[in-house]
């Protein structure tokens, strides 16, 4: 089966861009490199910010045109160029080559509560970690399995029957650990975690980012916290040691945590 659509190996691959200007060896001052930003348009002026304001324009682009993904996206990934002979102090703004279509993260859901029928809760296989693009995504990088089934042309289809959302776990949110405990709640449409021999036909490993808005997340935080930021973000989930999905009550309890900076403190994450 192939698996170009899947992302198991794009951090590595991004690495390479962002080395690649450091093996050449006429330096005229340009510079590959990564990161995750988040899309502006204006009145047909396009253009991308990264978590500190600072414009990336781009000018040409050495890749397919791009088009808009079927699914919700607040931040995208972007491999690019730029030339460093062209920043100052006082810079703003640079112009970029994009070196490939940018890549649109997709958007994971907060939730006030999660929904009452358990048992369609799913166990995901991992979370490879956590970051922040400043103070308002978390950004995760999530692994689980699609059908057996699945190929190039069906994935975004089956990839529409999965479902990622956080919600807060109150009680260990206001436990004076200065922690903002989130759970991830994973399900499939058509399944629950009583049809085993459905759930054993997902079997093919996906890993992809996925970004959350957790502006919301922070104020109810604050609510619970009389006012108080977090000092770190944790996210618990289910993880499934098996080849295939399970039922969440079938997975062992894991979790990755995330240092939330203090509101006087410079972030520039990407």
């Amino acid at each position: 089966m192939k698996t170009s659509f899947f992302k198991v190996c794009l951090a590595a691959l991004l690495a390479v861009f962002s080395l690649s200007s450091c093996l050449e060896s006429n330096d005229d001052g340009t510079r590959s490199n990564y990161g995750f930003f988040k899309p502006v348009s204006l009145m047909g002026y396009s253009y991308y910010v990264d978590a500190s304001g600072f414009k990336y324009v781009p000018t040409t682009t050495s890749s397919t045109s791009t088009t808009t993904p079927s699914y919700a996206s607040d931040l995208v990934l972007l491999q690019y160029s730029y030339n460093v002979n062209n920043l100052t102090m006082e810079s703003t703004s640079v112009d970029i080559t994009l070196l490939a279509s940018p890549y649109y993260v997709r958007a994971l859901e907060y939730v006030s509560e999660a929904e009452t029928e358990d048992n369609k809760a799913l166990s995901i296989y991992n979370i490879e970690g956590l970051r922040l693009w400043g103070t308002d995504y978390l950004i995760l990088p999530i692994s689980t399995r699609v059908h057996k089934s699945t190929t190039n042309d069906t994935f975004e289809t089956e990839a529409a029957n999965h479902h990622f959302e956080l919600y807060m776990d109150e009680e260990g949110s206001s436990d004076n650990q200065n922690v903002l405990r989130l759970k991830l709640r994973y399900t499939i449409d058509d399944v629950t975690a009583d049809d085993e021999d459905k759930l054993k036909e997902y079997t093919t490993y996906y890993s992809d980012y996925m970004s959350c808005d957790i502006r919301r997340a922070v104020y109810d935080y604050q609510v619970l916290n009389g006012g108080d930021y977090p000092e770190k973000i944790e996210v618990s989930y289910q993880m499934s040691q098996a080849g295939a999905v399970t039922g969440a009550d079938k997975g062992i309890k894991s979790s990755v945590s995330v240092r939330y900076p203090k509101k006087d403190e410079t972030t520039d994450q990407q």
